[in-house]
């Protein structure tokens, strides 16, 4: 089970892309609108491992107090 919110967010986001694969899998697009609607789907899977990684991290107090200052 996931520790932290960051863990449960990289989750979340994971079943939302299956949901769109699933979705843009199924729906009838027009032919030129197909291949951008993949694109879409192949972004938001790139920024959740890049989220996923992200939250792998572990950082010591100082860092994450330096971490939520730029944020």
């Amino acid at each position: 089970m996931p520790r932290r919110a960051g863990h449960w967010f990289v989750l979340l986001r994971a079943a939302i892309v299956v949901v769109a694969i699933v979705d843009v899998a199924l729906t009838d697009f027009p032919s030129a609108y197909r291949p951008w609607a993949w694109v879409v789907v192949a972004f938001f899977a790139a920024s959740t491992a890049t989220s996923a990684a992200f939250a792998l991290v572990e950082l010591d107090r100082p860092s994450r107090q330096r971490a939520r200052v730029l944020a």
